[in-house]
Parts: structure tokens; C-alpha cells; sequence
């Protein structure tokens, strides 16, 4: 994993960024890599369940696993709607919900719509702590 703020790059140790002189260690950096320890890395399964039909915007790491039908019972009883929409997804490292999750969400996206706007590291962080200002 490349780039600035990686935090999966830094809990493999391998730093918060990558050096500008990469082409002239990338042969170092690919044997370390090669002959480092093993390192085990978390990863989440989530399954989200929610009424079917709706049409919903899905992240590229969520999937539609299927459409069930629920129960009579637990509809008459209005735990449940008739139809549901499972999804299912794969989160390495950690995953997150809420307030910081939109704000990673919707910087991810400003940087792939407006690429131009990823200038280096100090830039990405201003933008970052800027955007987290603005959600909520």
C-alpha cells in the first residue's frame, strides 16, 4: 500500500509515506518486503441487511449477496419488511461507521473525481482536515 496517511503502511511498519527517491530503492524495498516476518492482518466480514427495492449507491467494497423474504410472522408483527436486501462486504485493517466514515468516504471521492486536487502530502492533509470540518 502506497501513499500518504496509509495506515495500513504504517501498522506493517513500513512507514507514513513513500520516498521520493522510490526507483532507486525499490530493489531494498522489494527484499525487505520479501524476506520480512509474516504479519497477520485483520479483516472484517459485515453483512448489512435493509429493506429491498430502494435503490441504494453502494460503496465499490459492498456487494448484493440476495433478496430474501422474510418471514409472514415477523411482518405481521412489524418487526420486519416483507422483502430484504442483504450485502455483503470485506474491510481489511479496520472498518468504520458514522461521522469519520463519511468524512474518509467523501474525501476518497473528491480525490477520484478531482485528482488534480492530491498535491503531496501536506496538501491531502489540509484538504482532509478541512473536509471533516464541513460533515455532520
Amino acid at each position: 500500500p502506497l501513499g500518504t496517511g496509509n495506515d495500513l503502511s504504517r501498522s506493517f511498519g513500513w512507514g507514513g509515506s513513500f520516498p521520493f527517491a522510490w526507483k532507486s530503492a525499490i530493489k531494498r524495498t522489494l527484499h525487505r518486503a520479501s524476506t520480512g516476518p509474516i504479519c497477520y492482518l485483520d479483516s472484517w466480514h459485515a453483512s448489512v441487511t435493509m429493506p429491498a427495492g430502494e435503490p441504494v449507491e453502494l460503496p465499490h467494497c459492498m456487494k448484493v449477496a440476495e433478496e430474501l423474504t422474510i418471514d409472514q410472522d415477523m411482518v405481521l408483527q412489524g418487526q420486519m419488511p416483507r422483502k430484504v436486501a442483504c450485502l455483503d462486504g470485506v474491510f481489511y485493517n479496520y472498518f468504520s461507521i458514522g461521522m469519520d466514515a463519511q468524512v474518509a468516504y467523501g474525501f476518497h471521492n473528491l480525490r477520484n473525481e478531482k485528482p488534480y486536487l492530491a498535491q503531496g502530502p501536506i496538501a491531502n492533509k489540509l484538504k482532509y482536515s478541512g473536509y471533516s470540518c464541513s460533515q455532520g
